[in-house]
C-alpha cells in the first residue's frame, strides 16, 4: 500500500520557486534592479530597502524612465514594470497593492497620464472624416442589390 503523504526534501518556497516561470523570475529581478538603480541615482542620500517604498518613488520613476535608446517606454510595459516591483513587495511581505492601495494612488495616476498622452499621440492626424449615417432609403437600395 502507498503512503498517503509525501516527505519532500525541499522546503515550501523551493518548491513554489521551482513552479514560477525563468521568463517571469526573469522580469521582476531585472525590472527591480532598474528601480534600485533608479533610486540609487536620484536619492543618493537616502539608503532604501525596496520593501519600504512608499508613493513617490515609484511614481517618479513611471514619470521619468526611459529606454536605454532614450525613447519612450510604452504604457504596457511601465505596468508590466510596475506588476513585477508588485511582485517582489508580495515575495517580501509588503501587503499593500502598488494597484489597489491609496498609498500608490499618485504611481497609478501618473501611468493612467502616460496611458492617456501615449493614446492622444498616437490619435492626431489619425482620425478620417466620418461619413454620416446611411439614411433608411440607402439601406432598402443595399438590400436589393444583395437579392
Amino acid at each position: 500500500m502507498r503512503k498517503r503523504f509525501v516527505i519532500h526534501d525541499s522546503s515550501i518556497e523551493e518548491c513554489v520557486e521551482s513552479l514560477e516561470n525563468k521568463n517571469t523570475r526573469g522580469k521582476t529581478k531585472q525590472d527591480v534592479k532598474l528601480l534600485n538603480d533608479f533610486l540609487r541615482g536620484e536619492e543618493k542620500e537616502r539608503a532604501r530597502v525596496v520593501s519600504n517604498y512608499s508613493r513617490g518613488p515609484l511614481a517618479e520613476l513611471i514619470r521619468s524612465v526611459r529606454r536605454k535608446d532614450g525613447g519612450e517606454y510604452e504604457p504596457s510595459s511601465l505596468r508590466s514594470l510596475l506588476a513585477s516591483v508588485e511582485r517582489h513587495l508580495k515575495k517580501n511581505s509588503y501587503l499593500p497593492s502598488i494597484f489597489s492601495d491609496r498609498l500608490f494612488e499618485l504611481t497609478r495616476r501618473c501611468l493612467e497620464s502616460k496611458q492617456k498622452r501615449k493614446s492622444k499621440k498616437q490619435a492626431v492626424g489619425t482620425r478620417t472624416k466620418l461619413l454620416p449615417p446611411l439614411t433608411n432609403q440607402e439601406i432598402d437600395v443595399l438590400y436589393e442589390i444583395n437579392k
